[in-house]
């Protein structure tokens, strides 16, 4: 069973119209696409992927299975519009994950929405076969899509983002809204990430991991 049919098992085991995924890695996993903004909505029928006009070109080549929605107004927004239109009654969402705030928000249409805790988390569990007899070893850092890891690093600074490419960071980075992680803590930050950064900053957007232009990183 794919990965979109997982999904739909999930639809029809909770009774739902659509499931909403906020989460980035969850994003990464189910659709295939690696851009640091978006947002997925699937339905029985249909797979939409919610991104803004800079990933369109990435977004399509990489989410061969989705129809990609340029967005015209904030994520969250543009989610409701969604759904709305759609006339969704039940909603699923990652409960445990996304923020009250969030979730106050995307309650603002007459929509029920139901948790459905970490069912896409399971659906990434990998069994190993029982005939492997080679030992596998944990990846301590978040590596394409494999499962992540809790990291610890015993030392640690803060570094302008001007000057943090290539380093590894040391705590996750959670803008508001949606209350999500966009980077990961063990993830080695790249020219990208510090152009988001840079945007976050600009537009005086709440981020937990960002302080007065420096990020905590591993100290090597």
């Amino acid at each position: 069973m794919d990965k979109l049919a997982k999904v739909r098992h999930i639809l029809k085991s909770e009774n739902l119209d659509a499931l909403v995924i906020l989460s980035d890695y969850n994003r990464r996993y189910i659709s295939d696409f690696t851009g640091t903004s978006g947002a997925l909505i699937i339905s029985n029928n249909e797979n939409k992927l919610i991104t803004d006009f800079r990933y369109i070109e990435q977004a399509t080549n990489q989410a061969t299975h989705f129809e990609i929605v340029n967005r015209r107004s904030g994520i969250i927004d543009e989610i409701k519009e969604i759904i709305k239109n759609k006339q969704y009654k039940t909603v699923g969402f990652e409960g445990h994950l996304v923020s009250y705030d969030t979730f106050q928000e995307l309650s603002q249409i007459d929509t029920k929405y139901v948790s459905i805790g970490n069912a896409i988390e399971k659906i990434r569990e990998i069994n190993v076969p029982k005939k492997c007899t080679r030992d596998i070893k944990p990846l301590n850092f978040m590596t394409g899509f494999s499962e992540y890891k809790t990291v610890h690093f015993q030392n640690t600074k803060e570094v302008s983002i001007k000057r943090a490419e290539g380093k590894v960071l040391a705590q996750h980075i959670v803008p508001y809204p949606p209350g999500i992680p966009v980077m990961f803590k063990g993830e080695v930050v790249t020219s990208h990430m510090i152009d988001l950064l840079n945007k976050y900053d600009k537009q005086n957007i709440k981020v937990e991991g960002l302080n007065h232009k420096k990020i905590l990183v591993k100290d090597e």
